[in-house]
């Protein structure tokens, strides 16, 4: 975005639907997607994006190679954290399990709402500490914000799958 420090919140979000295969010698992840024989397939887990609710940008994208875990956020996010000086807020569908490992790094102090997507944020429990519906702050904060931004990213790519799957990285 030109005004950089119009951004206040970022939202990220994993697909293991459009995927990257695996270059001859390499080796292929340990939980790959699975073929219709029972084996592996040559490919990665997908990849995870970081974009801007406020417009639908892609900001940050990482290669997945096992699915969707801890170590591919803090990769995608700390990528661009710096560069928006504002951003208070990331949503995320698992925020819950991943922001108390992760909220004391270094560069993501800044973040001081952590919170579910609305979408995934019905289906968390009483006891989530990142759902709106568990938390009126949160809820506030969430107020005028895409928050399935990425959702909606992925669903627009699902739709290239076919082309892109069968590239190589």
């Amino acid at each position: 975005p030109r005004d950089t420090s119009a951004v206040t919140a970022l939202a990220g979000d994993g697909h293991e639907k459009v995927l990257t295969k695996v270059c001859a010698g390499d080796t292929v992840p340990k939980k790959a997607p699975k073929a219709s024989g029972g084996g592996r397939k040559p490919f990665t887990n997908g990849w995870f994006a970081v974009a801007n609710p406020a417009d639908g940008r892609v900001l940050s994208i990482e290669q997945q190679i096992e699915p969707e875990n801890n170590e591919v956020v803090p990769k995608s996010l700390e990528k661009v954290i710096d560069l928006y000086p504002n951003v208070d807020c990331f949503i995320m569908d698992r925020s819950c399990r991943y922001a108390p490992k992760n909220k004391q790094r270094q560069k993501l102090r800044v973040i001081k709402t952590w919170a579910i997507d609305k979408f995934h944020g019905k289906k968390h429990n009483k006891k989530c500490t990142c759902s709106p519906y568990n938390h009126k702050p949160i809820m506030r904060r969430l107020r005028g914000v895409n928050t399935s931004v990425c959702e909606q990213v992925w669903s627009w790519f699902r739709g290239y799958s076919l082309t892109m799957n069968t590239m190589n990285s």
